[in-house]
């Protein structure tokens, strides 16, 4: 499977509930995939005929604008501000997939529990070296 559908906050493996039915990430990811390359022709074509947007027809000029855009990407060149030359490359269409918990984990909570102590000790012992540093200099 190429990378075209990204997941951020799962992984391949774990697995979705949605009301009764459960599924990979790999796999939705792989559907999602599937069904985006498949249907871009359609997608494009409405989104050239509804828009007056120049930019769509960068995209729809190309016979194969379907699975190109999605896998190998297109060549094209940029145009940085404040550089002199044209930057060849190629722009490739990625989707993101990704997981919002309703609650953060209680783990990243400890974690940060920690951090505050250490924060403390590391204050106490600067207290304490500086109290030793002044009866050393007396």
């Amino acid at each position: 499977m190429s990378d075209v559908v990204n997941s951020e906050n799962c992984e391949d493996y774990e697995v979705l509930l949605f009301g009764n039915h459960t599924c990979l990430v790999e796999k939705l990811k792989q559907d999602i995939e599937f069904a985006l390359k498949k249907c871009a022709n359609r997608i494009i074509e409405l989104l050239v005929s509804k828009q007056s947007n120049q930019s769509l027809y960068v995209i729809k000029g190309d016979s194969r604008y379907d699975w190109q855009w999605f896998e190998e990407g297109k060549e094209c060149k940029l145009l940085k501000l404040g550089t002199k030359e044209w930057q060849p490359g190629k722009v490739r269409i990625k989707v993101t997939l990704e997981f919002c918990p309703d609650e953060p984990e209680e783990v990243e909570v400890q974690e940060e529990e920690k951090i505050d102590e250490m924060d403390k000790v590391a204050k106490s012992l600067d207290d304490i070296r500086q109290k030793l540093n002044r009866e050393n200099n007396s």
